[in-house]
């Protein structure tokens, strides 16, 4: 069985503040620790490669439940989150679906990259699936994505975070748009 790639942010601040920010943890090692129980291989990566930025709020007690504190305290994972393998160095035949992680981080990097468009395109076309969590779903809005000159969210059913919960976390001004 090929691997899910699960891709991860690498930005780590709001553009525009000092403010930091990045992957949110739980919703990358929740989606793993389902992946292991079945026993679905897996990668992690980021655009960029290198560190993946971690919001430091989802590391906050109140989010290190049982199915996170233990991957961050395996220094093994860990690494995998400090020596990140790049986007370019994979192919997306080489793997059975895509995953993108949420946080803030990803209204940034997911939206504006044109490589995370050819991925989405590439998984479409090979009919792999592409799945999103949270702020993980801004890679559906990158304008890079269209098919036959229609949108790629267009008539379809898409869950991501809310204006409202945006609002209730204080980040509504902070980001570069509004995901709703």
């Amino acid at each position: 069985m090929k691997p899910i790639l699960i891709l991860a942010t690498n930005q780590d601040h709001y553009e525009g503040y000092d403010i930091p920010t990045g992957l949110w943890l739980g919703e990358l090692t929740h989606f793993i620790h389902i992946m292991e129980e079945k026993g679905i291989p897996f990668k992690i990566a980021s655009l960029k490669g290198g560190e993946i930025p971690l919001d430091p709020y989802s590391l906050s007690e109140q989010f290190m439940d049982e199915q996170t504190l233990p991957y961050y305290d395996d220094l093994r994972f860990m690494s995998e989150l400090v020596n990140s393998q790049s986007l370019d160095k994979l192919n997306p035949e080489d793997y059975s679906a895509i995953y993108f992680a949420g946080g803030h981080g990803a209204m940034y990097d997911f939206v504006q990259d044109p490589r995370a468009a050819q991925w989405i395109l590439a998984m479409t076309k090979m009919q792999k699936p592409v799945a999103a969590v949270c702020h993980g779903v801004a890679a559906l809005t990158n304008q890079a994505l269209k098919i036959d000159d229609q949108v790629f969210v267009e008539g379809k059913t898409i869950t991501g975070y809310t204006n409202a919960e945006e609002l209730y976390v204080g980040h509504s001004d902070h980001v570069p748009f509004l995901l709703q």
